[in-house]
């Protein structure tokens, strides 16, 4: 069969390497099969073994789906499905910039067709605009239109009412009172507010903290900063872990570095 594909499974879980890989073994299309089970590994052998098709989970141990492709040339830039956990609205970013995705969990029947798109674009030769437009995703990452979602980069500080974040070319004012609790997620962090759709920004932790109002937020943990005015109860789990349970009803848990920190920021005593 002519224009037969390369393929690259990258994916820091074994078992997921092996559906897509079982998956691809009934397709004609495919020439060969490879795995890589970490960042470091992929770029190596995207560099060498120049793959038509790549799926590419986002989020990796060493570095993410994003990172591999940054490290890339965009010349040895192949087709990528990204493979990934994330929410659906976050991942309307990638639909925008024509590149497929595949969320986990899917199907059969979702999977072959992403590959089936992704073999369409390798024989139509159309490699040269799907590099453009993901040099534009990679160079960009706030870049939105009305059908992406609010991923979000970091922005002018704010007062101790207000968060000011950037979205494309705009600027978003955040009641600070809005946001209940901040989790991180690899290159990116979670802002879950209240009463409104969760924002995900492209902002490290430590960058994110120095732009709050530190009478409000304390951080409880390496991946956790908290609203302290959500804050309902301090009590110990269920395994003895001390954790700060919210007005919603969310138990956090409070790394035991932290718990100091927390109490003196409330006004409480040790128990």
């Amino acid at each position: 069969m002519k224009d037969r594909v390369r393929v690259l499974i990258v994916d820091d879980e074994l078992l997921a390497r092996r559906r897509i890989q079982k998956l691809l073994s009934s397709c004609p299309e495919v020439e060969s099969i490879e795995e890589s089970k970490n960042g470091t590994e992929a770029v190596k052998s995207i560099q060498q073994n120049r793959p038509s098709v790549v799926f590419l989970d986002v989020q990796m141990p060493d570095f993410d789906g994003f990172e591999v492709l940054r490290s890339l040339d965009p010349e040895e830039m192949p087709v990528v499905v990204f493979v990934t956990a994330f929410d659906q609205y976050a991942l309307k970013a990638f639909d925008f910039h024509a590149l497929d995705y595949l969320l986990k969990p899917f199907d059969d029947e979702r999977f072959f067709t992403a590959f089936s798109r992704a073999v369409m674009e390798t024989r139509r030769g159309r490699h040269e605009v799907l590099h453009r437009k993901l040099r534009s995703l990679l160079e960009d990452p706030t870049h939105s239109s009305s059908h992406s979602p609010r991923e979000l980069e970091s922005g002018p500080k704010g007062s101790s009412n207000q968060l000011v974040v950037k979205t494309g070319g705009n600027v978003v004012f955040l009641e600070t009172k809005d946001v209940s609790w901040i989790e991180s997620s690899g290159s990116y962090v979670w802002l879950k507010m209240e009463g409104q759709e969760d924002l995900l920004i492209r902002e490290t932790m430590k960058s994110l903290s120095e732009r709050l109002p530190e009478n409000h937020f304390v951080r409880i943990h390496r991946c956790t900063i908290v609203n302290l005015r959500k804050i309902r109860e301090l009590r110990k789990g269920r395994n003895g872990e001390f954790l700060a349970v919210l007005q919603g009803g969310v138990e956090l848990t409070v790394s035991q570095s932290r718990r100091r920190i927390l109490e003196e920021q409330l006004g409480v005593g040790e128990n």
